[in-house]
Protein backbone atom coordinates (compact mmCIF):
# COMPACT_ATOMS: atom_id res chain seq x y z
CA UNK A 1 0.00 0.00 0.00
CA UNK A 2 2.81 2.46 0.85
CA UNK A 3 5.18 1.20 -1.85
CA UNK A 4 6.52 3.79 -4.25
CA UNK A 5 5.82 6.80 -2.02
CA UNK A 6 9.39 7.21 -0.80
CA UNK A 7 8.71 6.42 2.85
CA UNK A 8 11.29 3.64 2.97
CA UNK A 9 14.08 5.86 1.64
CA UNK A 10 13.00 8.69 3.98
CA UNK A 11 13.18 6.31 6.93
CA UNK A 12 16.62 5.17 5.82
CA UNK A 13 17.88 8.77 5.64
CA UNK A 14 16.30 9.57 9.01
CA UNK A 15 18.10 6.61 10.58
CA UNK A 16 21.35 7.60 8.85
CA UNK A 17 21.01 11.14 10.23
CA UNK A 18 20.26 9.87 13.74
CA UNK A 19 23.37 7.67 13.66
CA UNK A 20 25.45 10.57 12.36
CA UNK A 21 24.33 12.85 15.20
CA UNK A 22 24.84 10.11 17.80
CA UNK A 23 28.21 8.85 16.58
CA UNK A 24 29.97 11.68 14.75
CA UNK A 25 28.51 14.76 16.42
CA UNK A 26 28.33 13.28 19.94
CA UNK A 27 24.58 13.91 20.20
CA UNK A 28 24.77 17.56 19.15
CA UNK A 29 22.55 18.64 16.27
CA UNK A 30 23.58 21.31 13.77
CA UNK A 31 22.53 24.77 14.95
CA UNK A 32 22.07 26.64 11.67
CA UNK A 33 20.27 26.07 8.38
CA UNK A 34 23.43 25.80 6.29
CA UNK A 35 24.87 23.06 8.53
CA UNK A 36 21.57 21.15 8.59
CA UNK A 37 21.34 21.22 4.81
CA UNK A 38 24.99 20.39 4.22
CA UNK A 39 25.52 17.70 6.88
CA UNK A 40 22.23 15.92 7.49
CA UNK A 41 21.18 13.23 5.02
CA UNK A 42 17.82 13.83 3.41
CA UNK A 43 17.42 17.32 4.84
CA UNK A 44 16.67 19.84 2.12
CA UNK A 45 16.44 23.62 2.07
CA UNK A 46 12.90 23.82 3.48
CA UNK A 47 13.46 21.43 6.40
CA UNK A 48 16.82 22.96 7.31
CA UNK A 49 15.33 26.47 7.32
CA UNK A 50 12.22 25.39 9.23
CA UNK A 51 14.18 23.59 11.97
CA UNK A 52 16.74 26.36 12.31
CA UNK A 53 14.17 29.15 12.45
CA UNK A 54 11.90 27.36 14.93
CA UNK A 55 14.43 25.64 17.18
CA UNK A 56 17.38 28.04 17.01
CA UNK A 57 15.53 31.29 16.21
CA UNK A 58 17.65 31.77 13.09
CA UNK A 59 16.24 34.39 10.73
CA UNK A 60 15.93 32.23 7.62
CA UNK A 61 12.82 31.89 5.46
CA UNK A 62 11.27 28.45 5.31
CA UNK A 63 9.87 28.47 1.78
CA UNK A 64 8.09 25.30 0.73
CA UNK A 65 6.09 24.61 -2.39
CA UNK A 66 2.96 26.16 -0.90
CA UNK A 67 4.67 29.45 -0.11
CA UNK A 68 6.26 29.58 -3.56
CA UNK A 69 2.87 28.90 -5.16
CA UNK A 70 1.14 31.65 -3.15
CA UNK A 71 3.87 34.16 -4.00
CA UNK A 72 3.79 33.32 -7.70
CA UNK A 73 0.00 33.59 -7.75
CA UNK A 74 0.02 36.86 -5.82
CA UNK A 75 2.25 38.38 -8.49
CA UNK A 76 0.94 36.33 -11.44
CA UNK A 77 4.43 34.95 -12.02
CA UNK A 78 4.31 32.32 -14.72
CA UNK A 79 0.58 32.84 -15.20
CA UNK A 80 -0.85 32.03 -18.60
CA UNK A 81 -1.50 35.09 -20.78
CA UNK A 82 -5.28 34.68 -20.59
CA UNK A 83 -5.17 34.90 -16.78
CA UNK A 84 -2.98 38.01 -16.86
CA UNK A 85 -5.41 39.61 -19.32
CA UNK A 86 -8.39 38.81 -17.07
CA UNK A 87 -6.59 40.15 -14.00
CA UNK A 88 -5.75 43.33 -15.87
CA UNK A 89 -9.35 43.66 -17.12
CA UNK A 90 -10.63 43.19 -13.56
CA UNK A 91 -8.26 45.87 -12.30
CA UNK A 92 -6.35 43.50 -10.03
CA UNK A 93 -3.05 45.20 -9.17
CA UNK A 94 0.12 43.21 -9.71
CA UNK A 95 2.88 45.67 -9.09
CA UNK A 96 6.01 43.55 -9.20
CA UNK A 97 8.02 46.49 -7.84
CA UNK A 98 6.27 45.91 -4.51
CA UNK A 99 8.18 43.60 -2.23
CA UNK A 100 6.35 40.38 -1.36
CA UNK A 101 5.96 41.49 2.25
CA UNK A 102 4.04 44.56 1.03
CA UNK A 103 1.73 42.62 -1.28
CA UNK A 104 -1.91 42.79 -0.15
CA UNK A 105 -2.27 39.05 -0.75
CA UNK A 106 0.74 38.24 1.39
CA UNK A 107 -0.38 40.62 4.17
CA UNK A 108 -3.77 38.90 4.21
CA UNK A 109 -2.14 35.47 4.49
CA UNK A 110 0.23 36.76 7.20
CA UNK A 111 -2.67 38.14 9.22
CA UNK A 112 -4.54 34.85 8.96
CA UNK A 113 -1.50 32.88 10.09
CA UNK A 114 -0.82 35.16 13.04
CA UNK A 115 -4.41 35.06 14.35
Amino acid sequence: MWAGLGYYSRAQRLLEGAKLVANEYKGIFPTDAASWHKNMPGVGPYTSAAVSSIVYDEAVPAVDGNVARVMSRAHLIGAPPWLVERADAAGIPRDTSVSPSESPSVRLIDAAVRS
